[in-house]
């Protein structure tokens, strides 16, 4: 998987610079790499002439029939969440999907004026992923799969990284099964975000380097260093999460040539670098940072970190991203929890709302199946009771064991340290949760059967629950929401923000009728929601074309021969009760037409050629 990353990335990188990013040139990449590995695999079965035998399997105790039954269950529900839904999560309407369709319309991954930055700068190897598969299935079917894929990928990772700390065989199934039933994770998997992606990556990167652990090589380096790149390529956040949890995964290598295994070290950094250099020199060349621009859209709005963070600061950011994971169905425990919290904080000597810390009043969420707000309690004290335990029982002092977790706990303070907090910020410690899984398994392996088996029972009930109530792709209906299976997939875009729809509706109606194939959105005031606008307009290299105008971001001076020519029609977001708008257009677009919060702009029809 790994090297497949690396191909992915490269062949993306090579035709996105030579703006030759069509259906029929991705389709030859993936036929180039099928039959280089179909050859790779025939050499060495003619050279090898491996003897064929049935493998033999093993007998699974109750624990590992557990475990496999219920992966399996959770595999094949969100599966078919993730085949039948559409992307419909605000984020992935406003950034993640866009940015996919901008790529094919313009055949290349130069930057665009755009009213969302982040669609520029932000990391973009799971959209990239995404990108090959709408270009190879003609539509956004399979884009929910690429989360889906990768989720697999952390259940065999999990079990893989279990093995490589000292798990015996049923450590490592309950490592892929505490995995499988993280909230957050099952949450996830269906749609189209990248934090699986990136935990993927994260976990994929920290495997490798337990097993370089063990047998140090130059390929071994190598892999650490292509997963590790491929994570900082996929999300921001892993910046903060690598470094850590990579670390606490190497430094037992040093008991042993040191100095040896520290120069060879000196790869990873530079492939990390390689993996990332056409993305930073993007960034560089549009905002003068291989990082991109300190806020969204470059306006000092919202900083993406924490400017001048102390140790009071990291410290209440640690109680704060601890809150995440404590909700419950109980207003009066979670009120309680809350008042206990912002005491704790208070004490530190910071005040629990810190505006240079936090980007909302601080509170403690409840429970609840979207994934925005949803926390893992009962994986994140089985998480923390194994910190604990591990630092307090001398027998468990084993020097990988004890590395792992403290690598593990470095990353959330890290984090803690530089992110603001956010209430939906539980998602993005997706990557650290699935990587301390691993330990846990190590510690729970070693349980009261009856112990283990009951917390495992109870971690795939909360899982199950999850899947079927997914608030954005439930699988059955329930007050306010309707089953994947009987809405439409035009209406399943719009669970997000369920009161556009009939704006959308129409005014896509109204412009397919007007024949128009030039056309301008203009998000400018705040309401992003373009990518439905997108998908319904036809939007690519042999539709209509449809671009983002009354652009005022830093990415206003990018605009090329595509955006020359001027819209026929421009649909503006949330603009009804704004008179400068209808200034600005009026002159060009005289019609206008008001669908909702939408306000659509037209060329006279005897006007256009």
């Amino acid at each position: 998987m790994t090297v497949w990353g690396g191909y992915l990335a490269a062949t993306t990188e090579l035709l996105g610079s030579i703006g030759e990013i069509t259906k029929t040139n991705v389709a030859l990449a993936w036929l180039g790499l099928i039959c280089t590995c179909i050859g790779t695999i025939l050499l060495r079965l003619r050279r090898d002439k491996p003897r064929w035998e049935l493998p033999k399997l093993a007998r699974l105790d109750s624990v590992e029939w557990l475990a496999l039954v219920a992966i399996l269950m959770l595999l094949a529900l969100t599966g078919i969440a993730a085949f039948v839904s559409p992307p419909n999560t605000w984020d992935v309407m406003e950034y993640h999907m866009p940015r996919v369709v901008q790529w094919i319309e313009r055949r290349s991954l130069a930057y665009y004026p755009t009213h969302d930055c982040p669609q520029l700068f932000y990391p973009p190897f799971a959209e990239w992923t995404i990108l090959h598969f709408h270009l190879l299935a003609g539509s956004d079917r399979f884009s929910n799969l690429v989360q889906w894929c990768s989720f697999v990928g952390c259940i065999i990772g999990a079990s893989y990284a279990a093995e490589l700390l000292g798990a015996k065989r049923q450590g490592q199934w309950i490592a892929a099964l505490l995995s499988a039933t993280l909230p957050i994770a099952v949450l996830a998997a269906s749609g189209s975000k990248n934090d699986l992606v990136l935990a993927f990556w994260t976990l994929s990167a920290g495997a490798f380097a337990l097993d370089l652990c063990k047998d140090h090589s130059i390929s071994g380096v190598v892999f650490v260093g292509l997963a590790a790149g491929l994570a900082l390529l996929t999300k921001g956040t892993a910046y903060l999460l690598c470094p850590p949890l990579i670390a606490g995964c190497l430094l037992p290598c040093l008991r042993e040539r040191a100095a040896r295994r520290l120069i060879s070290w000196l790869l990873i950094p530079a492939i990390i670098v390689v993996v990332n250099a056409g993305h930073y020199a993007r960034n560089m060349n549009f905002a003068g940072s291989p990082m991109g621009l300190s806020s969204p859209n470059g306006d000092g709005i919202e900083l993406l970190r924490i400017q001048n963070p102390t140790i009071r600061t990291t410290a209440a950011n640690l109680v704060r991203n601890v809150a995440l994971h404590l909700g419950t169905g109980s207003l009066r425990l979670n009120a309680r929890i809350n008042s206990i919290l912002r005491a704790a904080i208070s004490t530190i000597g910071v005040d629990p709302d810190n505006k240079d810390a936090t980007r909302s009043v601080f509170r403690v969420n409840p429970h609840t199946y979207n994934e925005y707000f949803a926390g893992s309690p009962f994986h994140f004290i089985l998480l923390s009771a194994a910190i604990l335990w591990t630092l307090l029982r001398r027998r468990y002092w084993r020097i990988e064991l004890v590395s792992f977790v403290l690598g593990v706990f470095a990353a959330f303070v890290s984090f803690s340290a530089l992110v603001p907090w956010w209430p939906t910020s539980a998602r993005l410690h997706t990557a650290p949760l699935i990587f301390s899984m691993a330990a846990i398994a190590v510690l729970l392996e070693r349980a009261w059967r009856p112990i283990s088996t009951l917390l495992l029972a109870t971690t795939c009930v909360v899982a199950m629950k999850s899947v079927v109530n997914n608030q954005f792709r439930p699988l059955t209906s329930s007050r306010g929401t309707t089953s994947i299976f009987r809405a439409d997939r035009w209406t399943q875009y719009f669970v997000d923000i369920g009161w556009h729809l009939g704006s959308y509706t129409a005014t896509v109606a109204e412009i397919k009728e007007s024949k128009c194939r030039e056309i301008g959105i203009d998000a400018s005031l705040g309401e992003r929601f373009e990518y439905p606008l997108l998908l319904a307009l036809g939007a690519g290299p042999s539709q209509a074309r449809v671009w983002d105008v009354g652009v005022g971001n830093p990415s206003a001076r990018l605009a090329s021969s595509f955006e020359a020519n001027s819209p026929c029609a421009v649909v503006c977001i949330g603009c009804i009760s704004h008179k400068e708008k209808f200034a600005k257009y009026g002159p060009d677009l005289p019609l206008s037409r008001t669908f909702g919060r939408l306000v659509l702009f037209e060329q006279s029809r005897d006007s256009r050629p």
